[in-house]
Parts: C-alpha cells; structure tokens; sequence
C-alpha cells in the first residue's frame, strides 16, 4: 500500500514540475516575441496627406485635406475654390510632389464645378469673365483618362465575339481559322465584327440605332396613315 502511494505522489509530483516548465517555457516565449507591426486597418490606411483621399476622392476629403468647409453638391449654391482664380485655374496649386501639374485633379475640379454651375445657374458670377478652356489640357491627358480604356473595351469584345464566330464556323463547316482569314468572306465578317464593335458600345447604342430608324420611316409611316379608309387615285378604276 505504501508503495503504491510513493508511486501517486511521485508521478503526480512529476507532472506538476512538466506543467511548470512548460509554463515557463511559454512565458519565456511570449517575451522573447516581437511585437506585432500595426495593420494598415489599424493605423487608417498606408498613406498620408493628399495620397490618402485617391484618385476619385470625395468633395469632403479634398475639403478636409485642404481645410476647407465642405458642402454636398445639392447644398452648394455657390461655387467657391481656392485654386480658382480670375476665372481660371491655378494650375500651379495642382503641382504634385514631383513638380508636375496633375491635370487628373484638374478635370475633377472643373467637373464640380460644371456641376454646381448645372444646378445652380445664379451661382455663376457673370462679371467675371472665364478664361479657362478644356484645350489647356493637354491631349495625352484625355486619351488615357477616356479614350484607353474605351478602346481596351472595343478590343477585348472584338476579339471575343471573333473567336467565337470562328469557332462556331469551325464548328459546323469545318473551315479552320486560318482558311477562313484567307477568304474574302471571312475577312469581311470580320470588318463588320470591327464596325459592329465600334458602332455599339452600350445599349443606350442599340436606342439611338432604333430612334435613327424610326425617324427614318416617320414620314413615310405619316403619309401612309393619311391614306388610311381613304382611295387612292392610282386606285381607281378607268
């Protein structure tokens, strides 16, 4: 009995000291562990100043990073900006770090402007004559800001609506993709491909295409219905 008692004691003595230096193995852990670097969650983003609103920043981020008030468009009755100056821009307040006009900035400023000016007319201060004109942008400007990426669109929906007319070809007449581009068939499916792509970009496209055709045939439409229960003369009989 005795010795079984010495063998309980020594073996619950032994897990008491394991549990204890593994406790102190975790304690030691913890200290020797380097504090976590703060998420970018954590500390409200990775970038500062004038960076931290974006590239389409709202009017009351540029407002609060300009120290300016800010109202909603529907409440702003009257155009005020700092950088407006003698009905122009200062483009030299659009100068970015390196020295460089960002004229990205510059086109959200004067859309604002438009808009408000839409809205609001009597905000427009007509004793001030303006001398701003969209031509000081420069051109390169406009072609990345708008037409790149529509012409990316166009591209991608060109080939994609190419590939699968060729492919349906293959399909049925089993005309490969290389006899078909040597053909003139093909080659002239494949220009309407082009104009059909470029001609319709939106579906807003596809109504102007039908008001055209309308507007086309309102005339004649017109002129049929004012015969209408009524004999024509190339009707009569001699």
């Amino acid at each position: 009995m005795n010795a079984l008692m010495n063998k309980s004691s020594f073996a619950v003595a032994r897990t008491v000291v394991a549990r204890k230096a593994q406790t102190v193995r975790c304690v030691a852990a913890d200290a020797a562990a380097p504090k976590r670097k703060p998420s970018p969650l954590d500390t409200g983003g990775t970038l500062s100043g004038a960076k931290a609103a974006g590239k389409d920043a709202g009017g009351k981020a540029l407002a609060d990073l300009n120290g300016e008030f800010y109202a909603p468009v529907a409440g702003a009755t009257v155009f005020s900006d700092t950088r407006w100056k003698e009905g122009c821009w200062d483009f030299e307040m659009f100068k970015g770090d390196d020295g460089e006009v960002n004229w990205n900035s510059v086109i959200d400023a004067e859309v604002r402007r438009r808009k408000i000016l839409e809205d609001f007319p009597e905000a427009c201060d007509d004793k001030v004559p303006v001398t701003f004109d969209l031509a000081m942008v420069p051109w390169k400007v406009w072609v990345t800001r708008f037409h790149l990426p529509e012409a990316e669109k166009a591209n991608g929906r060109a080939a994609m609506i190419g590939f699968i007319a060729a492919y349906l070809v293959d399909l049925v007449f089993h005309i490969s993709i290389v006899d078909q581009m040597n053909s003139f068939v093909g080659k002239a499916l494949l220009f309407a491909t082009l104009v059909g792509t470029l001609a319709i970009r939106r579906n807003e496209d596809l109504e102007m295409f039908q008001g055209l055709a309308d507007e086309a045939t309102f005339y004649d439409r017109q002129w049929q219905a004012s015969w209408d229960g009524v004999e024509r003369p190339s009707e009569k009989k001699d």
